[in-house]
């Protein structure tokens, strides 16, 4: 069972893996110029975006303590 405190830290080390997953995906985007994967890869990217946000709202529901 997870304590609040438990759980609060399970979701950091969930922001952190997201927070990698977008920077890759973000190297690979650079990296890119063939306008379709350019347009793929930049999807999986606006993906991690948008779980970063929702760990954070899920995060900011337990306080520090």
């Amino acid at each position: 069972m997870f304590t609040d405190r438990l759980f609060r830290e399970y979701c950091l080390q969930i922001r952190e893996i997201e927070e990698k997953m977008e920077k890759g995906y973000r190297d690979i985007v650079a990296g890119l110029t063939h306008p379709e994967y350019r347009r793929f890869f930049s999807r999986l990217l606006a993906d991690e975006q948008e779980h970063q946000t929702r760990i954070d709202k899920v995060i900011s529901l337990f306080k520090r303590g």
